[in-house]
């Protein structure tokens, strides 16, 4: 029998949006006013991708060209690009190995240009927003949440999100859509939005990546010439790791934002809780502890964070076995600075627990990943040694 294919992202299925559009409770924020009590109504603006909206920044919060952004050394790598390629500035300041922002580090790099502290929610987990939005406002900085890895994420009961002068989220990281990307800013006044829609073949060929059709292809390969698809993730891919400039005009698509409003967040955010401490439980039972904390209230997993040496062929063998694990950020700033974000860009790997994953599945996953440990041989770094 062939091994499953578990993707990295929830796939779509145009039978089960239909059946659950119905049942669904309706989006809360950012989609809805943040309920924080300031009467803001807010404004949301749809783009493309969340790199796009990046992009949009600074003409949205009134920045001039040149101006600094405190971007945290722990990060993708498009976010830079994006606010480069609209004439910022990026101080990049450090992140610890449990992904906590160093705010001493970031006063110590400050400039007289220096105009925001850009700062990552980081895979479901939000910040403690009351102390950050504190720290900048006494230095007189405007705050910047990337909610991209963590849409629907609270902190004490509050949305992440709805705490800054602006916010960024992804929408295909949780939602089963080929692109969308959102701007969150806390005021109705804003730049005029003059987007375009995207080429229907862009829609339709990202639908397609995102739905089970490559994976029953690939399993049909499979039973027939005995083929893995060793380059899977490459092919799944819903767009490319770089900033494009000629994307910056475009929206995220009818099609995209009909399918987010087909989905019930409740049952997303309680599936993907679930489904994490199915998997920690799991692999404890395999001698495999959890790195991070206990999940608070308010948190939305997106992944289940492993630490491993030989990250790119830890990788390709769960590749092989129909794991497609994440290769978490894997390059950053240069130099001898930020060893803590080093060590984890060098050892961090995510394995897949969204919505579309079962308890079966989860087992599999547990148990394909320690076999490859034992067939390494190697030994989990802990914290303490991902600091050094």
């Amino acid at each position: 029998m062939a091994a499953p294919i578990l993707p990295e992202w929830p796939m779509w299925s145009w039978r089960e949006a239909s059946l659950r559009r119905w049942l669904n409770p309706g989006l809360p924020f950012p989609w809805r006013p943040a309920d924080d009590g300031s009467g803001r109504n807010g404004r949301r603006l749809d783009f493309y991708e969340a790199r796009h909206a990046i992009h949009a920044l600074p003409a949205a919060l009134g920045w001039r060209r040149g101006d600094a952004v405190l971007m945290p050394a722990f990060h993708h790598g498009v976010e830079t690009a994006a606010l480069r390629a609209a004439g910022c500035e990026v101080i990049f300041y450090g992140v610890g190995a449990d992904f906590a922002l160093d705010l001493d580090d970031a006063a110590r790099r400050l400039t007289p240009r220096t105009r925001a502290l850009y700062m990552i929610h980081y895979f479901g987990r939000a910040q403690p927003m009351p102390r950050i939005m504190a720290w900048a406002r006494a230095r007189r900085l405007q705050v910047i949440e990337d909610c991209a890895l963590s849409l629907f994420a609270q902190w004490e009961g509050k949305f992440a999100g709805s705490f800054a002068d602006a916010a960024i989220f992804c929408l295909h990281k949780t939602f089963p859509v080929p692109h969308g990307g959102l701007l969150w800013l806390p005021f109705s006044a804003g730049p005029a939005q003059n987007l375009h829609a995207p080429p229907w073949s862009h829609t339709l060929t990202g639908f397609w990546r995102r739905s089970r059709g490559p994976a029953r292809f690939a399993r049909v390969a499979g039973r027939l010439r005995g083929w893995r698809p060793a380059a899977w993730p490459e092919f799944a891919m819903t767009g490319l790791n770089d900033f494009v400039a000629a994307r910056a005009g475009w929206r995220a698509s009818a099609w995209a934002r009909g399918a987010v409003r087909a989905q019930n967040w409740r049952a997303i955010v309680a599936q993907r809780r679930q489904n994490y401490e199915i998997l920690r439980r799991e692999l404890e039972c395999h001698g495999w502890p959890d790195p991070l904390p206990a999940l608070r209230a308010g948190d939305v997993p997106l992944f289940f964070l492993l630490r491993v040496p030989e990250k790119p062929e830890f990788c390709r063998r769960l590749w092989r076995a129909g794991i497609m694990a994440v290769r978490t950020w894997a390059e950053g700033p240069e130099g001898n600075e930020f060893k803590a974000s080093r060590a984890l860009r060098r050892t961090l790997i995510e394995l897949p627990i969204h919505q579309g994953i079962g308890r079966e599945a989860l087992s599999y996953m547990a148990k394909t990943a320690c076999a490859v440990r034992d067939e390494l041989e190697c030994r989990v770094p802990s914290m303490m040694e991902v600091e050094k």
